[in-house]
């Protein structure tokens, strides 16, 4: 019972690390926008976090707020995971 115990604390600290790093990407991907294959595309009017004349597709939304919404609802049912079912005698 204690491994069992132990493999799932291992998993679920995986998990979140997994998600962290999907946010972190999500919210260090502005950070490119001054290079200069972004700014030539975006006629030379970006920059870290100003996209100029460009725009973000769907995509980027779409994982960010998936990465979000893992974050918040997986941390929620794990804090329920463990607790003890009421045993209801039908």
């Amino acid at each position: 019972m204690r491994a069992r115990r132990l493999w799932e604390g291992l998993r679920n600290t995986r998990r979140f690390n997994a998600r962290l790093l999907i946010g972190s990407g999500c919210a260090l991907y502005p950070l490119g926008w001054d290079s200069e294959e972004v700014r030539q595309t975006c006629n030379n009017s970006s920059d870290q976090f100003q996209l100029g004349s460009c725009q973000i597709g769907w995509a980027y939304y779409c994982t960010g707020g998936g990465a979000a919404a893992a974050m918040l609802l997986c941390t929620w049912l794990a804090c329920f995971a463990g607790k003890k079912q009421k045993q209801y005698p039908y």
